[in-house]
């Protein structure tokens, strides 16, 4: 014994409704999905610098945001360009050295047993 409800014209409306609703919203996103991501990161990029605006806030004892703001964007890049400072040599240095090491690889008979047959072939074939 099925107790199924009938259908209304309430729920024939609800029904199509969401239906056009769910469409609706499947079809922004579609048309969206180019600046979905980048909005989505600026916004956890926000949500995480959020407490460093309003520390500056109380620091500098500021009353607006917009001052607190600028500053944690200015200490923000500050850091990132003293990080990328300091990092950008080793990184070149073990980029070239992986280089080097490709090359070697793709040169020489060797064959590594962990790595399949095609990644052998893709890296002789594609690496100078």
């Amino acid at each position: 014994m099925t107790n199924r409800k009938p259908y209304t014209l309430d729920r024939v409306v609800r029904l199509v409704i969401t239906i056009v609703v769910v469409a609706a919203i499947f079809y922004l996103i579609n048309l969206l999905k180019g600046v979905l991501l980048p909005f989505c990161v600026a916004c956890l990029v926000a949500y995480l610098l959020e407490p460093f605006v309003q520390y500056n806030r109380r620091l500098l004892r500021l009353k607006g945001r917009v001052m607190a703001i600028f500053c944690t964007l200015f200490e923000t890049a500050f850091f990132l360009g003293v990080l990328c400072y300091f990092l950008y040599p080793m990184v070149t240095s073990e980029v070239a050295h992986v280089g080097e090491l490709m090359r070697r690889y793709a040169s020489s008979d060797v064959t590594i047993p962990l790595l399949p047959d095609g990644v052998h072939e893709f890296i002789r074939s594609h690496i100078d």
